[in-house]
């Protein structure tokens, strides 16, 4: 068992999680690296993470390191495809309108504003590729 998951809630079986990823950089800020997380909506707690490229791989990452309670949950994403190329059909549940992915949001918005490395040069938001 993971670290990370010695520390978590136990699953409940109507559980959803929220998934989002922001960019962060290593070393200088042209050299962006992207940290993807998903939160338990009932928990607010990260439950996996995972840092690479803004890609499907990556995305794959992230679900396999979701602990076993939590990997058959309805997952809450943005319209970003490779959610969608990486999660099972019944599984995804991209966003359609505001509100199921801001648990993730707020909690992206919260490390961007407290820690400088996640706050964009340009003033914006840290979706913008």
């Amino acid at each position: 068992m993971s670290p990370l998951a010695a520390t978590l809630a136990s699953p409940e079986r109507a559980d959803e999680l929220k998934l989002d990823e922001l960019w962060t950089y290593v070393g200088r800020r042209l050299n962006k690296r992207w940290l993807w997380l998903a939160l338990c909506r009932r928990t607010r707690q990260v439950v996996a993470y995972a840092l690479g490229a803004r890609d499907t791989a990556t995305a794959r990452v992230l679900l396999g390191r979701l602990p076993p309670g939590y990997r058959t949950c309805r997952c809450h994403t943005d319209a970003w495809s490779a959610y969608a190329e990486a999660l099972p059909r019944g599984q995804h549940q991209p966003r359609q309108q505001a509100g199921p992915t801001n648990h993730v949001e707020r909690f992206n918005a919260t490390l961007r504003h407290a820690t400088p490395r996640y706050a964009p040069a340009w003033g914006g938001s840290c979706a913008k590729p």
